[in-house]
């Protein structure tokens, strides 16, 4: 995308500039770079930490939602935008495994049902697989849901507060991603060695002989997710304190 509705130039120091149109999220209209000090980063409403483009010199950052442009500098070298770029795609690919993973038991939940009612033969350790399940769905999308601020929150009064302190309002952005943070820190790192000692210990469910399910998968979701979410507020909390 970046290669061919966006193109690129390079500085000096090696650091690749995206020319980019005042307004944010629209392309260019011609292919003349523009100066670092008109040069805004443009932030896809979709896809908000994964940015189609940046500025290296002279960013300032424009709020897409409500088309506000702030003030300050940002230094983005080509490599921190590559592994933004890759984090996202992380991001996303969790999100897709999470959204399979619930159509998967979708499926799973109707031939229990169908096996129970027409043959009389429902399937095995269903309700066990459905429980462990929704565990990991939510952790493996958890990190989506914060990337594009889709956890609950109340909008009425974070606008108001918007509209009327906001100062005031990035605070609190900035303390909800910190505690975020800091919230899901403690999570992975108090999963953590729950998840070796089911690996080593070889910990399942279910009624031995019969059917039994691992416990480890559940708990390295659970370690996953909270990780790549707390880093994915980690980089919110950097970029609004910034």
């Amino acid at each position: 995308l970046q290669s061919s509705l966006w193109p690129t130039t390079r500085n000096a120091a090696g650091l690749t500039v995206f020319p980019i149109s005042l307004a944010a999220g629209s392309p260019p209209r011609n292919n003349a770079a523009i100066p670092p000090e008109r040069c805004y980063e443009s932030t896809w409403p979709l896809s908000e930490s994964a940015a189609v483009s940046r500025c290296v010199i002279g960013t300032r950052r424009s709020d897409s939602r409500h088309g506000r442009r702030v003030s300050g500098t940002a230094y983005t070298p080509a490599a921190v935008t590559r592994a933004e770029a890759a984090f996202a795609a992380l991001i996303g690919w969790m999100n897709a495994a999470g959204v399979a993973w619930i159509f998967g038991l979708m499926f799973l939940i109707s031939a229990d049902i169908a096996g129970r009612t027409l043959f009389a033969s429902p399937i095995q350790a269903v309700p066990e697989i459905v429980a462990f399940s929704l565990v990991g769905c939510v952790f493996l999308q958890l990190a989506y849901a914060v990337q594009m601020r889709r956890l609950t929150q109340a909008d009425v009064l974070l606008d108001t507060i918007r509209r009327r302190l906001p100062t005031t309002a990035l605070i609190l952005q900035v303390l909800a991603a910190g505690l975020g943070c800091l919230v899901l820190s403690i999570i992975a790192i108090g999963t953590g060695p729950d998840f070796w000692r089911a690996v080593q210990t070889g910990e399942f469910t279910g009624v031995e002989g019969i059917y039994t399910l691992p416990i480890a998968p559940i708990k390295f979701t659970v370690v996953l997710g909270a990780t790549i979410a707390a880093i994915e507020y980690l980089r919110q909390f950097y970029r609004q304190a910034t």
